[in-house]
């Protein structure tokens, strides 16, 4: 049937609500009537908003004088057609049987099932052949709609009676009225299907996001929302600051009003367009460095909203900040030791950098002890008032060293760096002075230093 008839039919539908119910009884011994149950001489859907709009029950009688088995067959002789030609999916509709609705006999299609284009079998009578009615239910399944406009088809209910030519057929028109593509969405972590996981370890951040995708919209506008429905919470009820956790949107087809990272906003506009479908991107990271240890659980809403709808949608979201409690210490070539030392030299230093880092947020120290003291190759030991020591606190970090002027050196463990009471991450250097004496014996003097970090 060309698109130019159909449309001569929709409009005919449409304005004079003209419709038919065709019957061809091939002998006179069977016929059979259909009756949709709402009223109308059709089964028509319309505006498929709530559930007595998806569902419609038919009554089909039998009549047969012949006194033999019959079975009744139904067939959908077309995929419903909209006024451009575009067809349904026959999935999009759904046909049962209603149980113990017939009077005699056996029905078929117990569960619902694809109303197809071959002949379905739905009744077999009694041996007999006596006359039956029963019922037949049709269904929409909306999430099988991918495209708009009114539907038209027809029904075919056959009756062939077994062992004669003694046969009855019926049509019945089939509408879909004033369908709408439904909007179909998605909201998914990029790795996990439903949470987000943002990793701080000591080698930086592992990232993490959210994918939203959008299909099948009419041209309305849609808009994205996205907020803290719970913030990010620790084990021990710490909340971590909304600054901490950082996103951007990255659209595939629409330009992003988000390019650059930002923190999350309560009720935050994040993405808008009219475009029939889009893949949009929502990579987070983090933005501080010193965060407390611990998991952070929160959950983070999505509103997709358009002028007839409003949907939300929750991912779950962990942060895991790794515990670090870890010391970096750069030693100078050859370690702590001094070459060529000789009676009537100048004095001679060496510098020892140390870095704490650490997001426990527990006070800490660093121990220094000599494991071997200051000594030549022939293990004489250099006189410990001329081999000092002090430290350097670098600029602006936090902590107290142990000597900010030079001492003699203790080579005994003691402590040469106290951090504050947050147990901030810091850095430091060691410096070691060699001064000669008269009495030094001339050589290589080397010594061996070992460092400790602990809590206090």
């Amino acid at each position: 049937m060309s698109n130019k008839v159909h449309k001569i039919l929709f409009s005919m539908s449409a304005l004079l609500f003209l419709s038919w119910v065709l019957l061809i009884p091939c002998n006179a011994g069977v016929a059979v009537s259909v009756t949709p149950l709402d009223g109308s001489p059709n089964i028509r859907f319309s505006r498929l908003e709530t559930q007595d709009d998806l569902l419609k029950e038919v009554r089909v009688r039998i009549t047969s004088t012949e006194g033999k088995q019959y079975q009744v067959f139904q067939t959908l002789l077309d995929s419903p057609r909209n006024e451009q030609g575009q067809t349904l999916t026959p999935m999009a509709i759904k046909t049962y049987s209603r149980n113990d609705s017939n009077s005699s006999g056996t029905l078929y299609v117990q569960v619902p099932e694809s109303l197809g284009l071959t002949d379905q079998l739905i009744y077999t009578s009694s041996p007999s052949g006596e006359g039956s009615n029963f019922s037949m239910m049709y269904m929409v399944d909306k999430d099988q709609i991918n495209v708009s406009g009114n539907f038209f088809s027809r029904v075919q209910y056959e009756v062939r009676t077994i062992g004669s030519s003694a046969q009855a057929r019926i049509f019945v028109n089939l509408y879909i009225d004033k369908v709408a593509s439904q909007l179909k969405v998605s909201v998914e972590g990029a790795n996990i299907k439903n949470s987000v996981e943002v990793v701080q370890d000591k080698n930086g951040i592992k990232e993490d996001g959210v994918v939203i995708k959008f299909s099948e919209n009419d041209g309305k506008e849609i808009r994205i929302y996205q907020e803290w429905l719970n913030p990010p919470q620790s084990e021990d009820s710490k909340i971590l600051d909304r600054s901490a956790l950082v996103f951007k949107v990255q659209p595939e087809f629409e330009q992003s009003i988000k390019s650059s990272y930002a923190e999350v906003k309560m009720n935050d506009l994040i993405y808008k367009s009219s475009n029939s479908q889009d893949t949009i991107k929502i990579p987070f990271t983090l933005n501080q460095s010193d965060l407390f240890a611990g998991k952070y659980r929160g959950i983070m809403r999505y509103k997709v909203e358009t002028e007839s709808n409003t949907s939300t949608y929750d991912v779950s979201v962990l942060i895991d900040v790794q515990p670090i409690f870890e010391m970096n210490v750069e030693f100078p070539e050859g370690g702590v030791s001094f070459n060529k030392v000789l009676p009537d030299m100048p004095p001679q230093s060496k510098e020892v950098a140390v870095k704490v880092k650490t997001n426990m947020k527990k006070p800490y120290a660093v121990m220094q002890k000599f494991v071997t003291p200051l000594m030549n190759e022939k293990s004489e030991v250099y006189d410990s008032r001329y081999f000092t020591t002090k430290q350097v606190l670098g600029e602006n970090q936090r902590g107290q060293v142990e000597s900010v002027g030079f001492k003699e050196v203790d080579v005994n463990q003691n402590p040469i760096f106290l951090s504050d009471n947050n147990g901030t991450a810091s850095e430091f250097k060691v410096l070691y002075k060699l001064e000669p004496y008269a009495e030094l014996k001339a050589g290589t003097y080397k010594a061996s230093v070992v460092y400790t970090l602990s809590e206090k």
